[in-house]
C-alpha cells in the first residue's frame, strides 16, 4: 500500500535521478499527508 512516507522515498528518486514526473494510479484512497506530500514535493 503507498502511503505518504513510500512515496516520499519515490520522489527523492525522481529528484535525484531527474525523471520528468510521477505517475498515480488512483487518486482517492491515500491518507491525507499524501496530498500534502506532492503538494510541497519541489518547493
Amino acid at each position: 500500500m503507498e502511503d505518504h512516507q513510500s512515496l516520499y522515498y519515490k520522489l527523492d528518486l525522481v529528484a535525484r535521478y531527474d525523471i520528468r514526473g510521477i505517475g498515480i494510479w488512483r487518486l482517492g484512497l491515500e491518507d491525507a499527508p499524501f496530498r500534502d506530500t506532492i503538494a510541497n514535493w519541489q518547493k
